[in-house]
């Protein structure tokens, strides 16, 4: 069987320069007003959506006996450490209407 051989790889050179400190984004193109009215979307929807999902949660039932000196949360954001959970724990605690905040 002929021995097959792989062509040697050219090691790739990186950017390391930095842009420069005045460097500012173009805001007047019409790409960048598209990718700004997208995003002022996405977050109308996301405010929107965690707002119904955590509004209308019934308070929790007290416990007799308890000895608390705040109350318990009613929402909890299970976090990972992921860029989704930190955004949700945010817009969860924007709309939460109680003396707590949303642990995470």
């Amino acid at each position: 069987m002929p021995e097959f051989t792989l062509p040697q790889a050219t090691p790739l050179t990186l950017n390391n320069v930095l842009p420069p400190d005045d460097l500012t984004a173009s805001t007047s193109s019409p790409l960048s007003m598209e990718i700004s009215s997208t995003v002022d979307r996405l977050i109308d929807v996301l405010d929107a959506s965690v707002k119904l999902r955590v509004q209308h949660v019934p308070p929790l039932p007290l416990v007799s006996g308890a000895a608390t000196s705040t109350p318990p949360a009613r929402i909890a954001v299970l976090f990972s450490g992921g860029l989704d959970c930190t955004i949700v724990a945010t817009l969860a605690n924007k709309f939460v209407i109680c003396l707590c905040r949303v642990p995470i």
